[in-house]
């Protein structure tokens, strides 16, 4: 489904970032976004939000995704969009989630 949406123009937020958190409020959902700034402004406009480290640690401990595929995500994730995460959160999410 393609949703056109209306945006101001707005020197502080890109274009995405606005009509994510415009699409999100009109559709009552989660915004997934990493901008801090955006994602304060989208809390302040009572959107939901959710950065995408915090996506995949829920999709490890939901066991939706599992280590080899995290891994995949995140290797996609640093050769396509150049996006790395802390050390620590890399960690964090590549750890043993099921141990007993």
């Amino acid at each position: 489904q393609v949703i056109a949406v209306e945006i101001e123009e707005n020197e502080e937020f890109g274009q995405g970032e606005l009509a994510g958190i415009k699409i999100a409020k009109e559709k009552n959902c989660l915004l997934l976004i990493d901008d801090k700034k955006a994602m304060a402004k989208a809390n302040r406009e009572g959107v939901s939000t959710l950065s995408l480290s915090g996506f995949l640690l829920l999709c490890k401990e939901a066991r939706i995704l599992s280590k080899a595929e995290l891994h995949f995500v995140l290797d996609d994730l640093k050769e396509k969009d150049n996006y790395r995460f802390s050390k620590e959160i890399e960690n964090l999410i590549l750890a043993d989630a099921w141990r007993l």
